[in-house]
This record gives C-alpha cells, sequence and structure tokens, in this order.
C-alpha cells in the first residue's frame, strides 16, 4: 500500500526545479540526448546524494509529466501550481516579493505533489509503484529505484554487471538504460585496478565511438583531473560545496563554458590592436539543497557504496603491498 511520507515530500519539492531533475527529465522524454554530468567535491559533501535524488526526482517528475498528458487532473502538478500561486497573488492585492513567491510555490508545490505522489504510488487503475521511499530509513530498493536499477553503479556486484550490460549494448544485444549513475567508478588510476579495467575500457569505448548509445551520464569525483579525460572533455561541471551564505545548504554550481573576446595590447610595430577568442567558465545555475536528516541516502545503497569502496582502497593496499615485497 501507497503512503506519502513527509521525507518524499520534503526531498522530492526540494528537487522538483533543480537542473540536476529537469535534465533527467528531457531525457527520458527524449528531447536532449548525449549528455554527460560530472560532479565533483570534497569527499563527503553530497555528490553521490545529488545524482541519486536527481536522478529519481527527474524520473517521477517524467512519469507525472507523462500521466498529465494522457489523464490530466492531479498528475499536472507545475499546472497546478501555477494556478494557485497565481490566485494567491490576486488575493493579495499587491506585487509579492520575491521570497514570498518562493515561499507560495513550494507550499502550493508540496500540497499538489502529495495527491501526485499518492496517484503514482497507489496506481488507480495504473501501474502503481508502491510507497516510495526517501532518507537513511530506507533498507531496501523502492518502486521507482528498481525501475532504474539497471542503471546504477553501487555495488561491487554491479562491476560484473554493468560491464556485461555496456558490452551487449557495444554489440547491439540489448538496449541501454536511459541514464548511467557511475559513482566514483571514472578515476584513471581504476585502470590499474583488475576488477575495474573493463568497465573502465568499455566506457572509454562507450564514450569514443558511441555517444549516443547512453543519451545521460552523471559521473561523480573528487576532482577533474582524476578523471577519465575523455570524459571531462564533454562532460557539464557541476562543482558541490557548503552553501557559505547558509550552512543549512548545499551548494551545486553548474558551469558554462563560452568563448571570450580578449583585447591584446597595442603593437606600435605593427599599428595594430587586435582581439584574441579564449574559452572562459562561468557559473550557469545553482541548485540549494537542504543538509537534512531526509535528504541522506538510502541505507541500502550507502551501505552499498561504503563496502565497494572498501575493497577498492583494500585491493589498492594489496597492489602496493605486493610491488614492496618486489623491491
Amino acid at each position: 500500500m501507497g503512503v506519502v511520507t513527509e521525507e518524499a515530500l520534503k526531498v522530492v519539492a526540494a528537487y522538483w526545479d533543480t537542473r540536476i531533475a529537469n535534465v533527467v527529465k528531457a531525457v527520458f522524454n527524449g528531447s536532449l540526448n548525449s549528455y554527460n554530468i560530472l560532479i565533483t567535491g570534497r569527499s563527503g559533501v553530497g555528490k553521490t546524494t545529488y545524482a541519486y535524488y536527481g536522478l529519481k526526482v527527474g524520473y517521477i517528475k517524467y512519469l507525472l509529466k507523462n500521466r498529465c498528458e494522457k489523464y490530466g487532473g492531479a498528475y499536472c502538478v507545475d499546472k497546478l501550481v501555477n494556478e494557485d500561486v497565481k490566485d494567491e497573488v490576486s488575493r493579495l492585492g499587491r506585487a509579492p516579493t520575491r521570497d514570498e513567491l518562493e515561499e507560495l510555490r513550494l507550499k502550493f508545490l508540496r500540497e499538489r505533489l502529495y495527491d501526485a505522489l499518492d496517484g503514482l504510488e497507489m496506481g488507480y487503475g495504473l501501474p502503481g509503484y508502491g510507497t516510495l521511499c526517501f532518507g537513511p530509513d530506507c533498507t531496501k530498493p523502492d518502486g521507482i529505484d528498481e525501475k532504474l536499477r539497471d542503471g546504477l553503479f553501487v555495488t561491487e556486484d554491479d562491476i560484473g554487471r554493468m560491464s556485461l550490460m555496456l558490452a551487449k549494448v557495444l554489440d547491439g544485444k540489448a538496449k541501454p538504460p536511459k541514464v548511467l549513475l557511475l559513482d566514483d567508478a571514472l578515476y584513471r588510476s581504476q585502470f590499474w585496478d583488475s576488477e575495474y579495467r573493463r568497465l573502465y575500457m568499455l566506457v572509454k569505448h562507450l564514450l569514443a565511438h558511441h555517444r549516443g548509445i547512453a543519451p545521460l551520464v552523471i559521473a561523480t569525483a573528487i576532482n577533474r583531473i582524476m578523471v577519465l579525460k575523455e570524459y571531462v572533455k564533454d562532460a557539464v561541471n557541476v562543482d558541490a560545496q557548503p552553501y557559505t551564505d547558509d550552512t543549512h545548504y548545499i551548494e551545486y554550481a553548474w558551469w558554462r563554458r563560452f568563448r571570450a573576446s580578449f583585447r591584446r595590447p597595442y603593437n606600435y610595430d605593427e599599428d595594430t590592436a587586435t582581439s584574441e577568442i579564449r574559452y572562459a567558465f562561468t557559473i550557469d545555475v545553482q541548485d540549494f539543497i537542504p543538509k537534512e536528516r531526509a535528504f541522506k541516502l538510502p541505507k541500502w545503497f550507502e551501505e552499498a557504496h561504503w563496502v565497494r569502496r572498501k575493497l577498492i582502497l583494500r585491493r589498492a593496499v594489496e597492489k602496493y603491498l605486493e610491488g614492496s615485497k618486489k623491491t
């Protein structure tokens, strides 16, 4: 039976208008293709959490949009919220401030999401996904997680599973998932890890020759310079860090590359003053996610993720000790 929890409303509402959720929705809609995201930041800042919930909420947004187009009603969340806000503003008798508008939208968004998520969970004559679970108390994947599971790189067992899946995709024997979430899987140093080498080379081959096969790849890493260069070259970088103006939020800054003209100093010998084109970066958009318990990774994901990282470290130590013995 479906029961819309307070945690579900908090997380879905907070991620609803984020860039990452909208990118995921666009990929599932088919309006965006061949898009790579690289989320960087220090260990523990929330890179994996942002990737996971951005993917999950983006997929929920896609499902609700489809149902809105077919059946209307409570599934048309954005339409209903906009109407609610418009009615409330008309009653105010004055133009609301930006902060007031944001508060109004969030209030109505959570109200409308309750009915929409209830319909998604229960089905009511349509496919239902059961209770959607958000936060650290989730001990197993929910119905949405199961739908996305093929594209999630979480456990140590996923190395072999995803390697086999990608090999079949490259051979034309399998249809790939719309989104691949590769958490800590594209470090250049992992080429020397016997467990990761095949997956590493498959991803490298896919990026070089079959970019259109995986419509969206979301990867995480501590720093861009440590990542497979073929991926970094085409990826949109998202920098994760605590928000300096409010420690209760994590800021996810999406960087945009653009061409800029720089004027050179006047050349007296040649009597010329020319400019040159260079590439520069600027922040395109920022997502702010609360640092609350409800926004932490599910227990099943966190535990599997931690086991995999410990195994990676153990193999690295064993390789180092083997090398020390030889010298």
